[in-house]
């Protein structure tokens, strides 16, 4: 993702009591957590998942400032955009008519909306910038940065049974490693297991993925089902 942009998840936007057992989260799990803790529980899965498909589960108004890309084409840090509100372009200092930086209004073309990509043009404004500051024809005091406020994420999700199952699948490990770490299948941290044995009993599990959500069989059953959430470019005919 371009600059140093984090987005951190404070609520949920899709997980509740109901649809986490709709979906066949543990009931012991369930029954043994706080309300505080299933909401934690809800919001660490939610978490995950974003890093996992790349944008946000509900369509969400963020506002980020990146360095200016040379070609003008800015890779948004999140996928699926659906509209951009606000552009500013942010000069660097040492313009005639300013000693700091310089800010002024841009827009913006969804250039591939599904991968976050988008075309950044200043409408018309260089015109007046140049006979506001006097910098571009000097070839100095050009936009070194553009902050844009953007909206981005899927719409629906609760409706998506596939991707569903994923999220209440994260909630259920998560919920389990707040109340009962070491019930888990691989103990405490949910880790990736390439082989398992107990009482006579052992299993070797194959084709296992290191993924946002973590290499463990669930989780890799996780990132299976939000498939559908993740974009993938066409390939070419």
């Amino acid at each position: 993702m371009p600059g140093e942009y984090v987005y951190l998840v404070t609520g949920t936007a899709i997980l509740t009591d109901d649809l986490f057992n709709q979906y066949g989260g543990s009931a012991n799990l369930f029954d043994t957590a706080t309300p505080s803790q299933r909401n934690l529980a809800y919001m660490m899965a939610e978490q995950l998942v974003v890093e996992e498909i790349g944008t946000l589960l509900s369509p969400t108004t963020l506002t980020g400032t990146f360095n200016l890309p040379a070609d003008w084409r800015l890779l948004l840090p999140f996928k699926f955009v659906r509209s951009v509100s606000s552009v500013t372009l942010i000069h660097e200092a040492g313009c005639d008519c300013a000693d700091d930086a310089v800010e002024l209004s841009g827009c913006a073309w969804l250039r591939q909306a599904d991968a976050g990509i988008i075309n950044l043009v200043e409408c018309g404004r260089w015109v007046q910038g140049s006979i506001a500051c006097g910098c571009f024809n000097r070839g100095d005091g050009g936009p070194i940065q553009v902050r844009v406020v953007f909206s981005a994420g899927h719409q629906n999700v609760a409706n998506m049974p596939g991707p569903m199952m994923g999220l209440v699948t994260m909630a259920d490990l998560m919920m389990e490693q707040i109340v009962d770490p070491a019930g888990a299948h691989g103990g405490p941290g949910d880790p990736s297991l390439a082989s398992f044995s107990d009482s006579g009993y052992s299993a070797s599990y194959q084709f296992l993925q290191d993924t946002a959500l973590g290499g463990s069989p669930r989780a890799n059953f996780a990132a299976r089902m939000l498939e559908p959430l993740k974009f993938r470019r066409a390939l070419r005919l």
